[in-house]
């Protein structure tokens, strides 16, 4: 049977709280800013509006409970279950959460601001309309929904974003890099100067993208689709393209050294200064394409690139 707000709020001031079941309780605007737990049962209790500021709470039950509007700035969780949670409104301002899982959770209009996330489950996730500053590593987030959100200085490492809706955004001072992307819906995005590098972009869709001075340096990208996007000075240097898509799109002065562009379509492209130096170019559709001063192979750099030593020049040890 969950406490009642007056005997929890008794325990809290003792010190650290272990092990209770508070599922379906009543909290809702309690301060509990500094609060020290572990093994916490709050499974469908009430915590909106409450006060976490400065929490550290560790294998803790949060499932199907009420946040909206709760105050969770500078909490640390670890390896806490919020699936199914409303944080709505929430926020999580310089908070660190590592291990926990955010799948289905409702977090519309949250504050975001400093925060990380660190091998979490975040599949499923509603996002706010606005995120970052942020870093999120190693993470699970296939299938995230965040249509037309602004993203400001948001750098995301090592994480599954596959299938993800992330169409219209407005990605500000962003990076996704070592990051599975497969087939996620990138369409419309404004992303001048976005990294991508490392990345898997397999099947993707990047249409009507801007991605002016983008950094694609050995991603994947085959069979993915980047129709009329603007890719003007960005690099793809050894990308996997692959029957990548780039019909109508603009590639004015864009380096794609060494990229396997094999089949891929740029069909009334704008191509004027594009560097290809050792790029696989067979089988490329170049139909309309303005290929005004396209810079091919550099004939001395590849063969600096290409130079090994003469293994007669091998000095034996002695």
């Amino acid at each position: 049977m969950s406490l009642s707000a007056e005997q929890l709020l008794a325990l809290v001031e003792q010190g650290a709280v272990r092990d209770l079941d508070l599922s379906g309780g009543h909290y809702a605007g309690l301060k509990f800013d500094g609060l020290r737990a572990e093994g916490l049962n709050l499974r469908d209790a009430d915590l909106s509006g409450c006060d976490l500021s400065d929490a550290v709470l560790v294998d803790c039950q949060f499932q199907g409970a009420r946040l909206s509007n709760a105050v969770l700035s500078r909490a640390h969780f670890e390896r806490c279950d919020f699936s199914g949670a409303d944080l709505s409104g929430a926020h999580l301002d310089d908070g660190w959460w590592l291990q926990c899982c955010l799948s289905q959770v409702q977090a519309r209009q949250a504050q975001m601001q400093g925060l990380t996330w660190q091998h979490c489950d975040l599949r499923g996730l509603r996002l706010p309309e606005q995120i970052g500053p942020a870093l999120w590593m190693d993470c699970e987030a296939a299938g995230l929904q965040a249509v037309a959100a602004q993203w400001f200085q948001v750098q995301v490492r090592r994480t599954c974003l596959a299938d993800a809706h992330l169409a219209q955004g407005r990605f500000e001072q962003c990076a996704f890099e070592h990051c599975g992307l497969e087939r996620a819906d990138l369409s419309q995005i404004a992303a001048p100067f976005l990294s991508l590098a490392f990345s898997r972009l397999d099947g993707a869709c990047l249409d009507g993208a801007e991605l002016s001075g983008a950094i694609f340096n050995y991603a994947r990208l085959p069979q993915a689709s980047a129709r009329g996007a603007s890719l003007a000075q960005a690099s793809l240097g050894h990308a996997h393209a692959q029957g990548l898509c780039l019909s109508g799109a603009n590639l004015a002065y864009a380096d794609v050294s060494y990229a396997r562009l094999q089949g891929a379509d740029l069909s009334g492209a704008q191509a004027k200064g594009m560097r290809v130096h050792g790029a696989d170019l067979h089988q490329v559709c170049w139909d309309g394409c303005d290929k005004q001063d396209l810079r091919g192979d550099d004939a001395p750099r590849l063969q600096a690139e290409r130079w090994r030593a003469d293994a007669r020049w091998t000095l034996s040890a002695i």
